[in-house]
């Protein structure tokens, strides 16, 4: 990767957030509401600022990709973020 792309990568998160690579479990919310599903990262995009997810459903043994969802530090309806640590 260039160097300049590392930079935007670097930029566009807190120092304290993972960077986000392929196989890595997030979590995705879906509505104003806050309800946050389970996804998988299956692509990460060049740019660093967008990943491709698999979303799993919480009521049936299904899950479907979703591509290119943004990154955001905090939970934001239609973005990925890191579940917390507990």
């Amino acid at each position: 990767m260039a160097e300049a792309q590392q930079g935007t990568r670097r930029a566009s998160r807190s120092a304290s957030a993972p960077t986000p690579s392929v196989a890595r479990l997030v979590h995705y919310t879906t509505d104003p509401g806050g309800a946050t599903r389970a996804a998988l990262i299956t692509d990460v995009h060049e740019d660093g600022s967008t990943a491709d997810l698999l979303i799993f459903n919480q009521v049936a043994p299904y899950a479907h990709p979703l591509p290119g969802v943004p990154y955001a530090e905090e939970p934001t309806p239609g973005h990925y973020h890191w579940p917390p640590r507990v």
